[in-house]
């Protein structure tokens, strides 16, 4: 690739609908959905922009138009999507998806304006606990300071489906840990089982980083995860800098975290 042609870059999206009324575009748009007038062109308008933020939509007179642009979406990410969801809803935005958190790891709702576009808001997803959770960490369960073994952990990532762990790999990340953490059950008669495990990486004094944090999926939604972070960040030294690396960053805001590029807190 040339010099020139690696310097190239888009520098804005701003998507034309075609509508049969520009007006009453302009008007859905700013009344119900809370955007701005940007611009507005010709007398009987023909051509029209509204703004929020960084997203610009323009609009274009087709009159001979009939059909719903069904199936047509436009996907936004915003900061906080609950505020933009209540102020849909208080402006009387027919909402045909609602609010909730995505399987794909999104809290998102759709909006669909009267010419059949759909505005699709997304934000982070928002942690819930499942029905079946339990408030109290079983009494079988037992939370012991010490660093998994190579057995147990290779056990544990391959239960929950981490790839790329080789024993030779997993050795020396292991030894080059700083902390470790495991719940053991103690159920089984004469034979205990090591079912979740947590690992920091850091300075031992001033910065940690909370490498991995895995419960089984049979044991999951039993307070074992929380457990395990409660007992690490004991042991963190007060004013030490404490981050991780996740795709759920709602479950751990809810423990002091701080999501700005990365979840981090201070012990």
């Amino acid at each position: 690739m040339s010099a020139e042609k690696s310097a190239m870059k888009i520098t804005r999206l701003s998507p034309i609908l075609a509508v049969t009324d520009i007006r009453a575009a302009v008007d859905f748009y700013t009344r119900v959905l809370a955007f701005e007038l940007d611009w507005i062109w010709g007398d009987p308008p023909t051509h029209a922009a509204v703004r929020r933020d960084n997203l610009q939509i323009q609009f274009s007179l087709n009159p001979a138009r009939t059909a719903h642009a069904l199936g047509t979406q436009y996907f936004c990410i915003v900061n906080v999507v609950e505020d933009f969801h209540t102020l849909h809803r208080a402006g009387g935005a027919e909402i045909v998806s609602p609010l909730e958190n995505k399987p794909w790891g999104l809290r998102e709702y759709t909006v669909r304006d009267p010419w059949g576009y759909e505005l699709r808001f997304a934000g982070p997803e928002k942690y819930e606990k499942p029905p079946d959770a339990q408030t109290a960490l079983p009494s079988n369960i037992r939370i012991v300071e010490r660093m998994p073994t190579l057995e147990e952990y290779l056990a544990i990532v391959k239960s929950v489906n981490w790839t790329g762990h080789t024993a030779d790999i997993v050795s020396m990340a292991l030894r080059g840990s700083v902390y470790g953490v495991i719940a053991v059950d103690e159920s089984h008669s004469g034979d205990s089982k090591t079912v979740g495990m947590l690992r920091m990486i850091g300075d031992a004094a001033m910065a940690f980083c909370i490498q991995d944090v895995a419960v089984m999926p049979s044991h999951q939604n039993q307070r074992i995860g929380t457990a395990l972070l409660e007992t690490a960040l004991k042991s963190v030294p007060r004013g030490a800098f404490v981050c991780l690396f996740t795709l759920k960053p709602s479950f751990y805001e809810r423990l002091g975290f701080q999501n700005e590029g990365g979840m981090h807190r201070k012990a």
